[in-house]
């Protein structure tokens, strides 16, 4: 009898979590708001003057708002050389929905030389995915 008890007690407290959380999000948030099933990553392309692919090293991005470093080192690094993982869906609470600056550097390995660029970057819990306002789509180290 007090397993039945303690069962039906965990099953009303999730519910009223779900609802509380549903309700609130819909009070700040557009009650119908339809989000698709895609997974957004921004991304961006060290390249060298002639347009090769540059592998980096130190490589960062950090959201300037907050101080909170995003991605780094080979944790951002994607299969495709040269291009590196700036954020995802999976950090979409971390920024404002107005858009945060996210500093963005790396150091060519081969050279020494560092880079860095600003991207403005929105998310929020209102918006559904991740979204780049501004910033480049490539980084080039300039011999």
């Amino acid at each position: 009898m007090a397993f039945q008890i303690r069962n039906l007690f965990l099953v009303l407290c999730l519910a009223t979590a779900f609802v509380a959380c549903k309700e609130d999000l819909a009070a700040d948030c557009e009650a119908n708001k339809i989000c698709t099933e895609q997974y957004v990553s921004i991304v961006v392309r060290f390249e060298s003057e002639t347009g090769a692919a540059v592998n980096v090293g130190n490589y960062t991005a950090k959201n300037l708002r907050t101080g909170k470093v995003l991605m780094e080192g080979e944790d951002a690094r994607t299969d495709v050389t040269g291009t590196y993982v700036v954020t995802a869906d999976n950090q979409l609470k971390l920024f404002s929905e107005s858009g945060d600056e996210v500093e963005v550097s790396g150091t060519n390995v081969a050279t020494g030389d560092t880079k860095t660029a600003i991207f403005k970057i929105k998310g929020g819990k209102c918006n559904c995915h991740v979204e780049k306002i501004s910033g480049p789509e490539k980084i080039v180290f300039l011999p």
